[in-house]
């Protein structure tokens, strides 16, 4: 399994919020888009895998 910024980023990736709040929205709007977009997608994809074995390495996916 593989943390959702390695999916989107390649690497780690932290969203930071404003101490006043002003990006909440941009922030969880970014976030919506990275699990409709990649991280479901790829978890779909890997759950109808039914190569017996460890399998779903969860490379770096990048966004079309």
């Amino acid at each position: 399994m593989q943390r959702a910024g390695f999916l989107s980023h390649g690497r780690d990736h932290w969203w930071r919020l404003a101490g006043d709040g002003s990006n909440e929205r941009q922030v969880a709007e970014d976030i919506l888009t990275l699990l409709q977009d990649v991280i479901v997608p790829k978890l779909t994809t890997e759950i109808a895998d039914q190569t017996l074995g460890p399998r779903g390495s969860f490379e770096a996916v990048r966004r079309a």
